[in-house]
């Protein structure tokens, strides 16, 4: 007989906790464009764009992202992406 682990609260937990509450942004990048989503705090979908990989394109953005209210994490899909996704502030 197998025994069910039991499997205590995720790193996603934590954003629903009332001083941590906030959105999450998820960047796909490509060569030419970046694929952002957001996501609230019970995990749906506020808003999806695509930007330019550039310092405009990033700025764009970091500014639309900003319109959605607090931002808790960013997050990439693609390891080496960190040097293309806005920094936080």
């Amino acid at each position: 007989m197998r025994v069910k682990k039991q499997r205590g609260p995720g790193p996603s937990s934590t954003l629903i906790t009332r001083d941590h509450a906030g959105n999450v942004v998820g960047i796909d990048p490509h060569k030419r464009t970046l694929s952002a989503t957001i996501v609230d705090p019970r995990g749906g979908i506020l808003a999806s764009e695509h930007f330019n990989v550039s310092g405009n394109g990033h700025r764009a953005l970091e500014a639309w992202a900003e319109q959605f209210g607090q931002i808790v994490r960013w997050g990439s899909r693609a390891p080496r992406a960190a040097a293309v996704t806005p920094r936080c502030s």
